[in-house]
């Protein structure tokens, strides 16, 4: 503050500066600390031979507080492109808005709507100012990947990616346990990367992967796709290996000449003196052995119990007998066989 009246020599000074703080300085310099408002500053001039003059409106001090400028958007239900701004900014005697959309469009409104051309990046800006000329500015980010918006540095408009893909085959065996993905993913913008999961611990980044299932089971593989600007999509189905059922019985064996063991057997034991098919996963099962005649001359429920070439307490003559046979497997796979095999004695 400089005082303007008659600078006597000699003269004393007693300002008051409106928040309870004086000074007695010619001219003084004062610091309104923590205090917003308009201040009237008065000031009372003595001179040597003590004659006072107070001017009791020296000064209007006005202090304000910078505004603090933000803003939220949200994405219009009526036009793909079109994002709704809603000021926040906070301070008192707020009376301009600017706003840069980043492409070369501007506001003044303090809650415009805007209208993109398309997809994009682009840097949204508002600066906001109050009735004493203090301003703030802020910048925002926004990724917009269809109906979903974020904030942070740079607007991005894009559209969902859409994922999809088929597998060939969706079911087969262990025996040829190779699946081969082929993406048919709707590819928005450009795509960026290609995410997927093939449900047993196996990932790939390409975009058409095969996989290899080291056992059976159903497997739900998943695909997530990524665009240039962040906006995912994900797809996922099932995937079936079954287990191979092999199913070998031998077209041949020697039953054991010293007496029936009741067709128990060993699979691990090299003799090849129980007749029994040679298979795992079995639920349930039937076979049944016929002679020349058609007789049915054995019949087996269990697994473990196989042929021993007996037939009412006698071992059955060297010949050519017919066998059938039904297995349910673990998954509900029924398989029925059928055949011949030679009694070799």
């Amino acid at each position: 503050l400089i005082d303007n009246s008659a600078n006597i020599p000699g003269s004393s000074y007693e300002w008051d500066f409106g928040d309870g703080n004086t000074s007695t300085q010619n001219v003084p310099i004062h610091t309104y600390s923590d205090s917003v408002g308009t201040f009237t500053v008065s000031v009372t001039v003595t001179s040597p031979d003590g004659c006072s003059t107070t001017e009791l409106n020296a000064s209007t001090v006005v202090v304000s507080a910078y505004p603090e400028a933000d803003f939220e958007l949200e994405s219009s239900d009526t036009a793909m492109f079109t994002i709704n701004f809603t000021d926040l900014s906070t301070g008192s005697n707020i009376s301009n808005w600017y706003w840069d959309f980043g492409d070369d469009s501007t506001s003044t409104m303090q809650n415009p709507s805007h209208t993109y051309a398309g997809t994009g990046t682009y840097t949204i800006q508002l600066i906001v100012e109050n009735i004493y000329g203090c301003t703030d500015t802020i910048t925002k980010t926004l990724i917009w990947c269809s109906d979903m918006i974020s904030s942070n540095d740079t607007i991005v408009l894009s559209l969902y990616p859409q994922a999809a893909f088929t597998a060939d085959p969706s079911v087969t065996t262990t025996l040829t346990p190779t699946i081969n993905f082929t993406d048919l993913s709707v590819i928005v913008d450009s795509m960026v990367v290609w995410s997927w999961d093939f449900g047993d611990g196996n990932i790939s980044s390409i975009m058409n992967p095969s996989n290899t299932y080291s056992d059976s089971g159903t497997y739900i593989v998943g695909l997530t796709i990524t665009n240039a600007y962040g906006c995912t999509d994900d797809y996922e189905i099932p995937i079936r290996i079954k287990p191979h059922y092999e199913v070998k019985i031998p077209n041949a064996f020697s039953p054991n000449p010293n007496g029936s063991n009741g067709g128990s057997y060993n699979p691990l034991a090299l003799n090849n003196d129980i007749l029994y098919p040679i298979t795992r996963y079995v639920i349930d099962f039937h076979m049944r052995i016929y002679n020349r005649w058609g007789e049915l001359i054995f019949e087996s429920f269990d697994i473990d119990i196989g042929w021993d070439g007996y037939y009412r307490g006698r071992l059955s003559p060297q010949d050519v007998y017919v066998w059938k046979i039904m297995l349910q497997f673990g998954d509900g796979t029924v398989v029925q066989k059928a055949g011949d095999l030679t009694l070799v004695r």
